[in-house]
């Protein structure tokens, strides 16, 4: 009987445990949302045509493994135990002095995506063409390129993703041909490779994979003096006041660290800055009209407030050539604009993006420009005769 009655027990036990989430789903309990590019999943609508076809089943099933009761939960323990084991995850990767790197910055550095000389002497010949035409409509043109913390600590990267040579990369070879074609190139790797150790506050938060947002001030207020130089007029600067040490990481200072999803948060490894600013807007200062094409790093710029205070109306952000947001809040589809449109007046075109993304360089923005100025051209042509 004791033998039965703990056989028993211990299949209550069993049913107990694999009831209970599911038992979940339909009791409300608190359970903290995951960070990171998640979509909710809501509760089907019944149709008679996706019951038959099967697909109400297979959305049925997808609303309830989405909503099974502690599942966010179990995914922070998963991960809480997978960071104390030492278990390297494919979207954070968890570098020495807990340096939390993305695995496509180590890729890149180490030249796992390198295009190709000719692809990207191509690509520089194709942009080339880009800024000239810009410039036959007085627009200046530069580009940007922005640092990587694991290219300004490689040594942090950890021991299984090291290899023994870096081979071509599309840094150096982009760096080359950019020099080569004398595009005006703000390189902010070199400079930050220049200044990191004299830096009072971190270039990068270890819990963030873009510049600190005390870096990114900085480098906000190099561009509008670039602008002010490239455009021989004076612009507004930003106002520095004071600078906050925090031992607490705010905004994309941590945005690696909430990717992770954990239960015990990792500390930031140095106290980091964070700048009081104050917006100038000298009577004299011009407002430039600025267009810029890139990746996430330009969001650092938006934050600081220097688009929507310091540049004229109608300046936008072409977020991977994608989306548009202007500087009024509004977004739009990119294919839903008139590029002619959009870039014409402008008085600056800016290109800006990090090591990883230099295989997107300019998302195909130059090419669409170009054809379409061929087009235009041979209407012209057809037109006149």
């Amino acid at each position: 009987m004791e033998k039965k009655g703990l056989i028993n027990y211990l299949v209550t036990l069993v049913m107990v445990i694999i009831c209970l989430p599911q038992a979940f789903v339909f009791i409300p309990i608190s359970d903290k949302n995951l960070n990171g590019v998640t979509e909710e999943i809501k509760k089907p609508t019944w149709k008679l045509e996706d019951w038959l076809s099967g697909n109400f089943q297979k959305k049925y099933e997808w609303f309830f493994d989405y909503n099974l009761g502690l599942r966010k939960a179990g995914v922070r323990t998963a991960n809480q135990i997978h960071y104390w084991l030492g278990v390297q995850r494919k979207e954070v990767v968890v570098g020495k002095e807990n340096e939390l790197m993305g695995k496509e910055y180590i890729d890149a550095f180490y030249g796992k995506d390198f295009l190709g000389e000719d692809s990207i002497r191509r690509m520089i010949a194709r942009v080339t063409a880009f800024k000239n035409e810009l410039k036959k409509r007085g627009t200046k043109f530069f580009v940007v390129l922005t640092p990587g913390k694991t290219r300004l600590y490689p040594d942090r990267i950890p021991d299984e993703f090291r290899e023994k040579e870096t081979t071509a990369t599309n840094y150096n070879c982009f760096l080359n041909e950019l020099r080569r074609a004398n595009i005006p190139t703000i390189n902010f790797q070199d400079w930050f490779s220049d200044i990191d150790k004299k830096s009072p506050y971190p270039l990068f938060s270890n819990l963030g994979i873009h510049w600190s947002a005390y870096s990114s001030t900085i480098a906000t207020d190099s561009l509008l003096g670039c602008i002010g130089q490239l455009l021989s007029k004076k612009v507004n600067r930003i106002g520095f006041k004071e600078i906050m040490s925090s031992s607490e990481a705010f905004g994309t200072d941590k945005d690696m660290l909430e990717l992770m999803n954990l239960w015990y948060p990792i500390a930031p490894s140095k106290p980091l800055g964070y700048f009081k600013t104050e917006i100038n807007l000298s009577p004299e200062a011009y407002k430039p009209s600025v267009l810029a094409i890139g990746d996430s790093y330009y969001w650092n710029v938006i934050y600081t407030g220097v688009p929507e205070k310091y540049f004229a109306d109608g300046s936008v952000y072409f977020y991977y050539n994608s989306t548009a947001y202007f500087k009024n809040g509004s977004s739009v589809p990119v294919s839903k604009l008139s590029l002619s449109q959009i870039i014409q007046g402008k008085d600056i075109v800016l290109f800006m993006y990090a090591e990883p993304n230099l295989r997107k360089f300019g998302n195909g923005i130059d090419s669409a420009y170009l054809s379409l100025l061929q087009k235009d051209s041979s209407l012209v042509n057809i037109i006149s005769k």
